[in-house]
This record gives structure tokens, sequence and C-alpha cells, in this order.
């Protein structure tokens, strides 16, 4: 399987003259405002799992995985966070071929290190990035779900995601044998459930700012994930009883599906036209997911419309610079498609996590005609 993010990096220097102009003409490219009633707040963490070496270090090492925490907070006189770290953010630029200071100009909504709004048992979701994929680039997403009420806490795998900076400002990069193999949903999924395991762990809860005495429920844990990430989210259901339910963003399902058996909610919402009718791995995965399941797609829009680059660079101006035939990101209006993925991810997570109704996922709702129900 080719790597999710390097077809996205190979298109994305081809416009650095574009880049240059948008860079020069404005300061800041904001990301969409969320829609929810809370104000974002979001802080990254390092964690150390020091039961696992890491079967990707070149020396032997524990394995440290960075995560994004995205949560609702009224603090908002601290600054909003950047998108990348900056000594992450010069590497991008010059990585993808950009202007200086490009990815520098993209503002995200979230506040950095404000304190965690007092919820009781706040719902938290989980999520796994595509292949090759930074959790940066799904920032959108996080931030409309955190905006409703809920905790989300989004994973980078490392050596599989194209860049990982630590706290310390170790940079680490993906490496190209990482494949989607068995070895790396393995890697994964043990990665998502040491994640849930930190969350009864005081060391790590009181690094969240804001928290003094708390802790988080296990029963209020969901997880979705984009392309290989919605994979991971399988293997975790599978995995992990204290994920009650997943969502699969046009992932691709491969391995022993006949060996499945999941009654747990799972949502696949699929790109335009990729469906369980014509793909057979969806079919077979359908036919073994015994719990409450739906399926939908998403009208005009491509595998890399559920990431936040297409909605960057429609800001930028830049879209049909970049994707003349959108052939990339789909003829969608890319702000438009994230409102979409944002309002029934959130009715799926409602629905499994605060007992919400599942009425959008059996019956079409006129004010998204672009969501077809399967």
């Amino acid at each position: 399987m080719a790597k999710f993010s390097f077809r996205v990096l190979h298109a994305l220097s081809l416009i650095t003259l574009c880049a240059s102009a948008a860079v020069s003409g404005r300061s800041k490219l904001p990301l969409p405002a969320p829609l929810g009633s809370y104000s974002v707040g979001t802080t990254s963490l390092e964690m150390i799992d020091h039961s696992r070496m890491d079967p990707y270090a070149s020396t032997p090492q524990p394995r440290a995985i960075m995560v994004s925490l995205f949560y609702p907070t009224t603090d908002t006189h601290k600054p909003f966070a950047p998108y990348l770290p900056a000594k992450l953010a010069a590497i991008a630029d010059q990585y993808l071929g950009l202007p200086a200071g490009f990815i520098e100009s993209i503002q995200p909504q979230a506040h950095l290190n404000a304190r965690l709004e007092e919820i009781p048992d706040i719902p938290i979701i989980l999520f796994s990035p595509g292949l090759g994929a930074a959790r940066e680039e799904y920032t959108i997403l996080f931030e409309g779900l955190a905006s409703y009420g809920y905790l989300v806490i989004a994973m980078d795998h490392t050596y599989d995601a194209v860049l990982v900076e630590f706290l310390d400002g170790t940079i680490v990069l993906g490496s190209p044998d990482i494949n989607g193999d068995a070895q790396s949903i393995d890697v994964r999924t043990k990665d998502s459930s040491f994640v849930i395991d930190q969350l009864s762990n005081k060391t790590f809860i009181t690094q969240i700012p804001g928290i003094v005495h708390r802790t988080f429920k296990e029963s209020k844990i969901a997880m979705f994930g984009h392309s290989l990430g919605g994979t991971t989210t399988l293997s975790v259901l599978e995995a992990d009883k204290r994920v009650l339910g997943g969502v699969s963003l046009d992932g691709p399902i491969f391995g022993a599906e006949e060996e499945l058996g999941i009654n747990k909610p799972f949502l696949m919402f699929g790109r335009d036209n990729h469906t369980r009718c014509n793909d057979p791995a969806w079919a077979e995965v359908w036919k073994h997911l015994t719990g409450w399941k739906a399926e939908i797609t998403l009208a005009k829009t491509t595998h890399f419309t559920f990431t936040d680059i297409g909605a960057v660079f429609t800001e930028a101006g830049l879209i049909d610079s970049l994707d003349p035939g959108r052939s990339m990101y789909g003829s969608i209006d890319q702000v438009r498609a994230t409102v979409a993925e944002i309002t029934y991810l959130k009715a799926f997570f409602d629905f499994v996590l605060k007992r919400g109704k599942d009425t959008m996922f059996r019956h079409s709702d006129p004010a998204f005609p672009e969501i077809t129900i399967v």
C-alpha cells in the first residue's frame, strides 16, 4: 500500500509559486470556525510505554508516541495554537517544497494550553490517522467535535507518521518500510489501548491543563480513524472492550475479514461512490458486523477530502491551482465537506456516548443532500 501522505505531499509540492503569493498576501490562513457552543482548547503530550519496545526504532527503546488533546474550554484568553510546532513547521515547508512560513500561516481555532472545561463524565473520542499522515492534518475535525463537548485524543503513530516532534524537540521521520501490514495494525492497536490506559494514570491526567483531581470514565470512549486509521479503529474495537463504537473514514479493509466478530456500533463513512456495493472487502466486513451498523457516503469527494488540506487551500485561494480537475480533493466545496463530516461524526458519537438517536443514519436529512445512506 502506498503511503497515504506521500501522494498528498507530492501534490502540494506542485504549488510552490501559488503558495508564495498567498503567504506574501496574507498573514494567516484561519481554519473554519467550529460550530458547537464551546470554545476549544488544545495541548500536546508525550506518552512512553515502558511495557513495549519500539519495533521500528534503530536502537532498543520503549515505544513513545505523541498525542494532541482537543477539548471544550472557556479559557479563551490563551493564544491560538500553531498548526505545527515552529521547528516542525519549518521542516515541513522545506520537505513539501513550500515557501518558508506557509505552514506557520495556518491558524487553528483552538487555544493553546487552555483549561479543560469541567464537564462531568466528559465523553472521549480517540483518533488514528492514515498511513504516513500526521495527526495535525485533521485539526478541523478535532476542533469541530471538541466544540460540541467532546475530549478528542489524536495520536501520531511514531515512524508511521511522516513527521513527529516530541516535547524535547526531537523529530522522528516516518519509515518508508511501514506499509500497513499486519504488524503495523498490531502496533497501532497497541498504541491505542496504551493511550486509553493513561486515562486512569494520574501522572498523565494532571498534565492536562485545568485538571487537579479528576478521572475519566472508561464507559465513555469511542474511536474513529481515516484510511488506515479506520482499519485501526476496527482492530481496536475487536481488541479493547473499553471502546464502545467506531467510525472508519474511507478506510481500506484487508486481512482476515472473515474472522471478525464485532457487535459494537460501527459507521462506514466513504468517499463518493465508495461503498460495500463496489468494495468486496467492505462487503465482507459488513457481514461480520453483528451490532448496530450504518454506511454513508459524501458526494463529490475523494479519499483526501477527509483531511484539512482541501479546506486550507480553499481558504488560501489555491484550490483551483492545486487541483484544477478536482481529482485530488473532489468538486464539493471543501469547507462544506468539513461541516458534513463533523455533523455526521457528532451524530454517531452522540448516539454511542450520549444516548442520542440514530435518525440521521436511517433517514436522509434534507440539510445534507450530499450525504447518501447506503
